[in-house]
């Protein structure tokens, strides 16, 4: 009971109490006493009633409010959980279509390979999300001058977080008509912006996508000059080295030069081949030895020919400081280049 409503009770009572005591001529003072005092307990109670439907009014209107707060953060995370596909980083740091939702175009950034357009997603958000679109096919052993445009399959997948963001973090597309599948190895990772497969899928590197130089010059056994070839992949995807390269030297005037090659010398020793993966950027390495014309001279390179494992035409480089076919002929050990195979670090190969 509240004090207001008890204090006007006590005085209801105490009126009463008064009134058995006073005389007649009193009376209706007393009685309007009375009921002043009883219509002010009435007044408590009627207030008191409604304090507390005012503080169950409020009660329920906190409960609205966070009802509300809670849908609002719901859709708020129904709506940061749509997955982006990737972020620009690395090598694609200069690409289109990533860190976007379902974009209509994906570019990594390198030749035209690396550009799929009109591209329409059957799905997304999934596990993994599939569209279709147009990108250029370059069938083996044609350089990308020659490909043509072409339906593609794109495939985003590997969903999950990078640098606090929801993402797809792979992307890869290939061409079903040529009878290519989708390979999880093989991808463009678009969290870290680098390329990702294996030794036994990736495809052979052309030789118009390695930049072959003049390497690191370790040396070489006594009597012997060696050269060492760097082969760099300049993209726009990752490719595969695998065997003995052929090499030729030719004269100013256009003449082959007449030596036998052999895998192993005092320098070189014999290696089984080993594919070598090369990531865009990734550098090979070749190794020749030749041993020196102690009857003399007979022809000078001016060029050496590289010819890459299992393709169809060579490199040309300038020798540097030329080197001679000799005149002893074919038995003279000065006529025999050994050659190493693609190797992945440089010296693999070497005693």
């Amino acid at each position: 009971m509240s004090t207001v409503r008890k204090l006007g009770v006590i005085a209801a009572v105490v009126l009463v109490l008064s009134l058995s005591a006073c005389t007649s001529s009193t009376a209706p003072a007393l009685t309007r006493a009375a009921n002043a005092a009883k219509a002010a307990a009435a007044a408590a109670v009627k207030a008191e009633t409604a304090a507390k439907a005012a503080a169950e009014a409020a009660e329920k209107a906190e409960a609205v409010a966070e009802a509300a707060a809670a849908r609002r953060a719901t859709t708020s995370t129904t709506v940061a959980a749509v997955p982006t596909l990737g972020l620009r980083a690395g090598i694609f740091a200069q690409g289109k279509g990533f860190g976007e939702v379902k974009p209509s175009e994906v570019f990594n950034g390198g030749d035209p390979t690396g550009l799929v357009t009109h591209v329409v997603w059957k799905s997304w958000g999934g596990r993994e999300a599939v569209g279709t679109g147009e990108s250029e096919y370059v069938a083996p052993n044609q350089d990308v001058a020659e490909g043509s445009e072409q339906p593609a399959t794109v495939v985003a997948f590997k969903l999950g977080t990078c640098l606090g963001d929801f993402m797809y973090q792979a992307v890869e597309w290939y061409f079903p008509q040529h009878g290519q599948r989708f390979d999880p190895d093989q991808y463009e990772n678009i969290c870290t912006g680098s390329y990702v497969t294996s030794a036994t899928t990736a495809l052979t590197c052309p030789p118009s996508r390695v930049q072959v130089g003049d390497g690191p010059q370790l040396g070489g056994a006594t009597g012997e000059r060696a050269m060492t070839f760097a082969l760099v992949n300049s993209g726009p995807g990752t490719c595969m080295l695998d065997g003995y390269p052929q090499v030729r030297f030719v004269t100013a005037a256009g003449t082959t030069l007449d030596f036998s090659q052999v895998t192993q010398s005092q320098y070189i020793k014999k290696i089984a081949p080993r594919r070598v993966l090369l990531g865009v950027g990734a550098v090979a390495y070749v190794e020749i030895a030749k041993y020196r014309c102690d009857l003399g001279d007979l022809k000078t390179a001016s060029q050496v020919q590289l010819t890459l494992p299992r393709a169809e035409e060579g490199t040309t480089l300038t020798v540097p400081g030329g080197l001679a076919c000799c005149k002893g002929g074919v038995g003279d050990p000065g006529n025999v280049i050994a050659v190493t195979p693609v190797e992945s670090s440089l010296g693999a190969a070497n005693y």
